[in-house]
């Protein structure tokens, strides 16, 4: 069999269905385009969003594939798709590990009832545990939900007659001493789908080395007590999924397809092994951002919200709607100290200069968020890289003098240039806006350090060190 050729393309960026049939040689277009939209629909089921867009260019005259927020591997029929984020020293095997210690399991979107706060930060998670947990927690929302039960004829003795009455299976067994023989129907949990989720609970429990993901599937196995074990068992067909009566089994059986299926593997240069997955790196980046700032920030100092929700200043009130600032941080016990408002941003672009643009409508909700807040303060946290990444000097082994001389030059340079801080005036107070890159490249340590020159941003405007 050819070995499948590996595309490229990165977030923001597309390929036309033209050239991905010139690399691959060989396939029709219409082969390719079938199989590209077969996809998305498959990518649906398994992870509640699209992995790609396809779009049609006229200028191009051609069906293009475009890369928006999910980075991961994609398996095609004659190729693999490997979506990646925009810097290139930032791979994907650490967008897992980030995802993995920030435990944004949303590989999958579905409830983490089952592995809320069960995975350790040191703890290494390879490919088949990522989905093992997915899976784990799919099977358990079937489970609340209730078990998919089916009717059963069974043929048995019953003195009350609870159903059809067996005449001559009756006069077989000797006539009117015996006790009349009836045809009933039993509900039963032993049936097709409830064997494949229990093949693949076990499949987990052997193939894992995760104890949790072992001890989780033990668990749940115990409701699948009536059904009967079944190690051949097939994959399901893509058609038999989408006529399950329900959504949950749907993506369980799904998650199943792909542990039963085994991973197909793709070596990295690190000679890393990662599965074929995908992740929403702007979820990823929320997500870790926040975490690691709270843990950052001392809790018997520091109030960190993430995602707390405001209600509206209106009147009468608007039900049910809400702002959600990414973090607020503030001092506690100290009511003169700033509310300093973080808004995380993946989504952004450059200008030909080089300079970072940022949207009106990210303006627009800031500003909102500070008026209802009572903020005067906002910082807009993008992505960046080894070379673009915002800097603030940490007090290190250096004196207090040379510490203060390096943190003067900082502040000088962040309050002359434009893309860094800016003032809107208001009739009544001024709003500082300042912009901040965190180095997502090279290893977890680099990026780390980058968070904790932000914390320390942050404190020194909180407590008014500076720019107060």
């Amino acid at each position: 069999m050819r070995k499948r050729k590996i595309i490229d393309l990165s977030i923001g960026k597309q390929i036309s269905i033209s050239k991905i049939q010139n690399l691959i040689e060989d396939q029709s277009r219409d082969e390719i385009l079938s199989e590209i939209k077969k996809k998305i629909n498959e990518h649906y089921l398994l992870y509640g969003s699209e992995p790609y867009q396809l779009v049609y260019s006229h200028k191009e005259n051609d069906y293009q594939i475009k890369a928006n927020s999910v980075i991961g591997i994609i398996e095609f029929e004659f190729f693999y798709l490997k979506i990646k984020p925009k810097f290139s020293n930032f791979d994907i095997g650490k967008c897992l590990y980030l995802a993995q210690i920030s435990q944004s399991f949303n590989l999958v979107k579905n409830s983490n009832s089952v592995y809320k706060n069960t995975v350790d930060e040191n703890q290494k998670m390879e490919g088949l545990d990522f989905y093992a947990f997915s899976f784990i927690s799919a099977v358990q929302d079937c489970i609340i939900s209730g078990i998919i039960e089916n009717n059963k004829k069974v043929i048995c003795e019953d003195i009350n007659l609870r159903g059809k009455y067996k005449l001559n299976d009756h006069l077989k067994k000797g006539g009117i001493k015996s006790k009349p023989i009836i045809e009933r129907s039993l509900k039963t949990t032993d049936n097709v789908v409830n064997r494949y989720l229990k093949n693949i609970l076990n499949i987990c429990i052997k193939n894992t080395k995760a104890q949790e993901i072992k001890v989780l599937a033990s668990n749940l196995i115990n409701s699948f007590a009536e059904v009967k074990d079944q190690e051949d068992i097939e994959i399901f067909s893509l058609n038999n999924i989408l006529t399950l009566p329900r959504e949950d089994y749907k993506r369980a059986i799904a998650l199943g397809n792909i542990i039963l299926n085994g991973f197909s593997f793709i070596e990295g240069n690190d000679k890393s092994f990662t599965p074929f997955f995908t992740l929403d790196l702007d979820k990823l980046f929320e997500a870790y951002v926040s975490k690691t700032i709270k843990e950052i920030l001392k809790e018997e100092l520091f109030e960190v919200n993430i995602q707390k929700e405001f209600k509206h200043p209106f009147k009468p009130d608007i039900r049910s709607k809400f702002i959600c600032p990414d973090v607020i941080i503030s001092k506690k016990l100290d009511l003169n100290c700033r509310k300093i408002i973080i808004d995380t941003k993946n989504k952004f672009s450059i200008s030909e200069e080089g300079n970072l643009k940022i949207s009106n409508q990210d303006l627009y909700q800031t500003f909102y968020y500070c008026d209802v807040i009572g903020s005067d303060c906002v910082v807009l946290l993008y992505p960046g890289d080894n070379k673009n990444s915002s800097k603030y000097p940490l007090k290190g082994s250096e004196s207090n003098e040379v510490h203060l001389k390096k943190l003067k030059k900082r502040l000088l340079e962040i309050n002359t240039n434009s893309m860094e801080h800016f003032v809107y005036k208001t009739m009544k107070s001024e709003i500082d806006f300042f912009i901040w890159r965190i180095d997502l490249t090279g290893d977890l340590k680099n990026t780390k350090q980058s968070l904790a020159q932000f914390c320390q941003f942050a404190v020194d405007l909180s407590t008014k060190k500076i720019f107060s």
